[in-house]
């Protein structure tokens, strides 16, 4: 009888005091997003291979109301008056095609630039 009784205290005990799954208190999830895109250019032929759908796609992830900046550097030492400069369009993501025609418009006049520039 002893040894039952021992054999059930052990048992209760074991059972009792096991670890439960406990559901963490604070649960959190994490998202990045892309919020600005530098491109360097070097040549007026790096202008022209520029693709747009990428650039949309990369800010995809974003919320629509949500800044986004893109950045053009252009550094042209070979040429006749060694061009420098940049240029930054922001906006919210939600008007992402007005920033990319922005940038269509200053890329044409990059362009004029560094044709009459050429040496």
């Amino acid at each position: 009888m002893k040894e039952l009784l021992l054999i059930v205290c052990i048992f209760s005990m074991t059972t009792g005091f096991t670890q439960t799954e406990t559901k963490p208190i604070i649960s959190y999830t994490s998202k990045a997003a892309v919020t600005s895109l530098k491109l360097s250019i070097d040549g007026s032929n790096d202008l022209k291979t520029i693709n747009w759908n990428d650039i949309k796609e990369i800010f995809k992830d974003n919320n629509d109301d949500q800044l986004i900046q893109l950045e053009l550097e252009i550094d042209l030492p070979k040429s006749k008056n060694k061009i420098q400069g940049s240029f930054k369009m922001q906006g919210e993501r939600k008007n992402i095609d007005r920033l990319l025609l922005r940038a269509k418009k200053g890329i044409k006049g990059l362009l004029k630039v560094i044709n009459n520039n050429k040496n």
